[in-house]
């Protein structure tokens, strides 16, 4: 009995991480032009959604599916994120070597704010995933009141986008493009039952 739970203990998890590093890389691929990075996070969030809470298993149906449905909507979003991060980044090289306490607050501003913007862009393609919200707008807002509603799961979320990929690009670098596809699958470990709530709160 002991052998035969080992076997399905190690059974389910090949398939998990198999599935998991497959998504990822299928993530990576399709985000390679750079302007469908947007619609390629959307359906690798829908098509792990489909894995943890349905039990779908066709990878490559849920995640192209998804990202034929939802691309116009989630490469807009990607692109206006996109501007707000460079003009970010710009103003952080400007703030590089700061001295004074003006220019270091100004540097902690812009730091903020960027984590913010990651953060809103990272839970907006998760609700276009999710089909809470309809409109580029309805969608940007939605995801930063989800901050603001369920502060606990928001830094769970920023937390893990800033230590998966960071752990493997200190000590797997060669991995690091398997990093999406565990980090979506670690998200939509709690992301169901916190949409409930979000959503009573909000009450869509």
């Amino acid at each position: 009995m002991t052998k035969k739970k080992n076997n399905d203990f190690l059974a389910t998890w090949s398939e998990k991480v198999t599935y998991m590093l497959v998504l990822g890389f299928l993530g990576i691929i399709c985000s390679i032009p750079v302007i469908t990075l947007g619609a390629s996070m959307t359906a690798m969030h829908k098509a792990m959604k489909c894995y943890v809470c349905e039990g779908e298993k066709k990878i490559f149906t849920s995640f192209f599916a998804a990202f034929k449905k939802h691309f116009k909507q989630s490469t807009l979003i990607w692109l206006m994120n996109l501007i707000i991060i460079f003009v970010l980044c710009f103003d952080l090289l400007f703030y590089g070597g700061s001295e004074n306490w003006v220019q270091m607050a100004g540097m902690t501003i812009v730091t903020i704010s960027l984590m913010v913007v990651v953060f809103e862009m990272t839970m907006s393609f998760v609700l276009v995933a999710e089909e809470l919200t309809a409109g580029v707008k309805n969608t940007i807002l939605c995801a930063l009141q989800f901050g603001l509603k369920c502060p606990y799961e928001a830094l769970m979320m920023l937390l893990l986008n800033l230590a998966i990929p960071g752990l493997f690009f200190l000590f797997m670098m060669q991995l690091l493009v398997l990093s999406p596809g565990i980090l979506s699958y670690l998200q939509w470990q709690f992301l169901p039952k916190t949409f409930e709530r979000f959503k009573e709160k909000i009450h869509l």
